[in-house]
């Protein structure tokens, strides 16, 4: 296991753990309650924040090692990796709540949630790429 992806990955974590409490926490929240259905018991009064916090270092680490295989460290490349990833796996998990449970009240919810996160692991993907090309030399073409 490569040191510089995993030290990745665990920033990337920390970041999208508080970005996350910021985004869909505090900005989204109202909106995202106004368009999901609510079952009693279905939200926690208190949300375990330590495997929250794993979860959130899981998907960073899937960003960074994608970031790791493809060698494409560099800021833009890992927000374009991040963009990517966020954008299938929230598409096809939202799709599939869609199509199997009562928990949206619309189609419009799957549209901005999508939205939101590909912005998001954008940015996540973003640091991690960032982190990842650290230390990098970068060859310059000389005449």
């Amino acid at each position: 296991m490569n040191t510089k992806t995993l030290l990745a990955a665990i920033v990337g974590g920390i970041v999208s753990f508080l970005l996350g409490y910021v985004v869909f926490g505090m900005l989204l929240m109202s909106y995202y309650e106004a368009h999901e259905v609510a079952y009693e018991g279905m939200v926690k009064a208190s949300p375990n924040l330590i495997t929250l916090f794993i979860a959130n270092v899981a998907f960073a680490y899937l960003i960074a090692i994608v970031i790791e295989w493809s060698n494409m460290p560099g800021i833009m490349k890992g927000a374009v990796i991040g963009a990517v990833i966020g954008l299938l796996v929230t598409l096809s998990m939202d799709l599939f709540f869609y199509s199997l449970l009562n928990y949206y009240n619309d189609f419009m919810i799957i549209v901005v949630d999508v939205v939101m996160n590909i912005i998001f692991y954008a940015i996540i993907g973003g640091i991690i790429g960032y982190m990842m090309g650290m230390g990098k030399k970068v060859e310059v073409a000389t005449a």
